[in-house]
Order: structure tokens, then C-alpha cells, then sequence
């Protein structure tokens, strides 16, 4: 019994961990959002403008614009997870038991699962690493991806407009 309890307390905090991961990618995805729709917003009457600009300035413009909407776009693919491609049949996951089991089978599968211990428990390690390699890990890297895109736009903006400038 000391065994299924000390179990119950790791899977908790580390599905505890997992929620506090999702949650802070959640909040960073949507500040960036917002962040690269504001500038998507307050650069497009420059774009419909841009034949008045100086060379410098069109240059700038088109950087923030190119690369605010390229992250944006990158953006949007952090909260739509790739969920295909592990090889184990996840009992948790929807698209797993409706593809691989009846109702039935998923039935039995689950009241087995809750009669072994060990079994069940691996089934809850099994998606934590799952959900870490296919979810969380890819997401995070896309967020990292679309954050350096617009942080280049920013510099490449700022650079053109001090060359404009001097």
C-alpha cells in the first residue's frame, strides 16, 4: 500500500508539473499573439503607404511586417500539438483507444489497468513522456522559433530605420 501511495504522490506532481508547463506556454503563446497582432496592426497602413517611404524605411517596414506575420503564423502552430507519431497505444489518449479499441475492449482495458497497480502506472508514464515529447517539448520549441523571427524583424527594423536616419 506504501507503494500505490508514494506512486499516487510522483504521478500528481508530475502531472501537476505538466499542467504548470501547459500553462506557462498557454500564457506566453497568447502575450505573443497579441504582441505580433498589435504590430501587425500598427504597421499595415505603412505597408498601404509605402511608396512614400525612403528606401531605408521601406526596408524597416517590411522587416517588422514580414516577420511579425511569419511569427504570427508560427504561433499559431504552438497551439495546434502534432500528436502523431508515438508507438505506443495510449489508453488516456482519445485518438488512440477510439482507433484501437471498442468499447468494450477499452472497458476491460481500463478495469484491468485499475486492478494492476504497476500496470496502471505505467499507463500514466507512458503519457506524461508522451505528452512532454509530442506536445510540450514541440511547442515550446516553436515559441522559441517565432520569439527569434520577430526579435530579428525588431533588430533588422531598427537597424534600417538608424541607417534611414543617418
Amino acid at each position: 500500500m506504501a507503494k500505490i501511495a508514494r506512486s499516487e504522490a510522483l504521478l500528481q506532481d508530475i502531472n501537476n508539473w505538466h499542467m504548470h508547463l501547459h500553462d506557462n506556454l498557454v500564457q506566453r503563446t497568447n502575450f505573443f499573439t497579441g504582441l505580433y497582432s498589435l504590430v501587425f496592426a500598427l504597421v499595415l497602413p505603412q505597408i498601404l503607404k509605402i511608396q512614400t517611404l525612403s528606401a531605408s524605411n521601406q526596408l524597416a517596414v517590411l522587416a517588422i511586417f514580414i516577420t511579425s506575420i511569419v511569427s504570427f503564423i508560427i504561433n499559431i502552430f504552438v497551439i495546434m500539438p502534432r500528436l502523431k507519431g508515438h508507438t505506443l497505444t495510449n489508453v488516456f489518449y482519445y485518438h488512440d483507444y477510439l482507433q484501437n479499441y471498442t468499447k468494450e475492449d477499452y472497458v476491460k482495458k481500463i478495469k484491468e489497468s485499475t486492478r494492476k497497480d504497476d500496470l496502471l502506472i505505467d499507463f500514466y508514464v507512458n503519457e506524461f513522456y508522451e505528452l512532454s515529447q509530442n506536445v510540450l517539448h514541440p511547442a515550446f520549441r516553436k515559441l522559441h522559433v517565432s520569439v527569434i523571427i520577430f526579435v530579428t524583424g525588431v533588430c533588422l527594423t531598427l537597424l534600417f530605420f538608424l541607417i534611414g536616419w543617418l
